[in-house]
């Protein structure tokens, strides 16, 4: 079967269509699961045994899935559960869950390669718990963290 190059010129408004809805969507699923990653890093180290247990359930449950299960578990599931939502939105919250629980566990592999000296010196200058971790360790935890991000969004 022969290229038809009329076909591809016919529908070159609808191909546009999509890649801008392409975009859009990835745009905004790495937004979300960044935000969301971060979220569920703190559930993973934090002192509740019962909150970590969850977080790391989840960010196992969400590693382990596909992302079109995911997907279709989420249009069908919640339109038979009565939330019907849009094809735009469901893809959108499958992505930034799924990509949230692996972005997670690249900001706890940050968090954690900071050096303990680091929380002990704030400690030592009477910061607060989240002081912290919001002034001293997530920015170096950051710095940390940039690279591997490309590599595990939209995985």
């Amino acid at each position: 079967m022969p290229l038809d190059l009329n076909f591809i010129v016919r529908n070159l408004p609808l191909f546009g269509k999509g890649l801008v809805v392409t975009v859009e969507l990835s745009l905004l699923a790495i937004l979300f699961a960044m935000v969301w990653g971060l979220v569920v890093t703190f559930g993973r180290m934090a002192r509740a045994r019962w909150l970590r247990t969850v977080a790391s359930a989840y960010i196992e449950m969400v590693r382990d899935t596909p992302v079109l299960v995911q997907m279709y578990f989420i249009y069908f599931g919640f339109s038979m559960a009565g939330f019907g939502m849009s094809g735009f939105i469901s893809g959108l919250l499958a992505l930034s869950l799924q990509n949230g629980g692996y972005i997670a566990e690249i900001y706890r592999a940050g968090i954690e390669s900071i050096s303990v000296k680091q929380v002990e010196g704030g400690k030592a200058l009477g910061m607060s718990r989240w002081d912290v971790m919001s002034i001293v360790v997530l920015p170096q935890a950051l710095v940390r963290v940039i690279p591997p991000w490309p590599t595990s969004s939209l995985s």
